[in-house]
């Protein structure tokens, strides 16, 4: 998530934003309590993966890291979980 966030706020930056609009710990708790309440679930990538259909790793993550490496924004999770999901598709054929 903090990746996420950093590299949002690198776009706004770029894009003419104020601080003040950036996001930080405040929409970083939302999105977390979001997904801590939802109980147990599977991420559609998951479900895509164990049903062998094709994953949106290019809208969902890909865009994601390519906008960090435009913005000089490290992000060495982020680069990782696509790498590891590029892998599996590539694998399966997805």
């Amino acid at each position: 998530m903090d990746e996420t966030l950093a590299v949002a706020n690198a776009d706004l930056d770029v894009r003419g934003f104020s601080k003040e609009e950036y996001l930080g710990l405040v929409e970083r708790k939302a999105m977390m309590d979001l997904s801590d309440n939802m109980g147990p679930y599977k991420t559609s990538t998951m479900l895509d993966l164990v049903n062998r259909n094709p994953m949106e790793v290019k809208y969902v993550f890909r865009k994601a890291v390519d906008r960090a490496n435009e913005l000089n924004v490290p992000v060495p999770t982020l680069d990782t979980l696509v790498t590891q999901i590029e892998f599996l598709q590539r694998t399966h054929s997805l």
